[in-house]
């Protein structure tokens, strides 16, 4: 059995009471958790920024139509779960034309059931039966 002296246990509940303040002064992950999607290609560029909770996304979409065709592009999200299955949200149509510059989307929010795995932008061009999708953020908090 290993004895400690009262300046042992007293040094041992300082140090573990400093440690848990510098817990609750420090700045949380959450706050810091935040990632950002790109999709560009032939017909249309895009970007998401969105901020994480375990259950939540929030954040913007902005998006450009790059190709002077007469045809209509869309960007949006797709969100990912533990379980493998993942839901496309609403896509947002660019109202310029490819002259026009971006359009944004901003204070979007999504709400799950299910633990949010990662987020990823989709982009589609009006016609195709495709999306595609830009690079994979994956949620630090999950």
């Amino acid at each position: 059995m290993i004895r400690f002296s009262r300046n042992m246990k007293r040094a041992s509940v300082v140090a573990a009471t400093a440690a848990v303040a510098a817990l609750a002064v420090g700045t949380s992950p959450a706050a810091a958790a935040s990632g950002r999607s790109d999709s560009c290609n032939t017909y249309v560029c895009g970007s998401g920024t969105f901020t994480f909770g375990t259950k939540t996304l929030s954040g913007s979409l902005s998006a450009r139509d790059n190709e002077c065709n007469s045809k209509g592009v869309y960007i949006g999200i797709v969100v990912y779960h533990f379980d493998d299955v993942a839901d496309i949200g609403t896509m947002h149509k660019v109202s310029q034309d490819c002259h026009g510059g971006y359009d944004g989307w901003y204070g979007l929010n999504w709400s799950d059931r299910k633990t949010i795995r990662g987020f990823a932008v989709v982009t589609k061009q009006e016609g195709n039966d495709y999306y595609w999708t830009g690079n994979y953020v994956d949620n630090p908090l999950t």
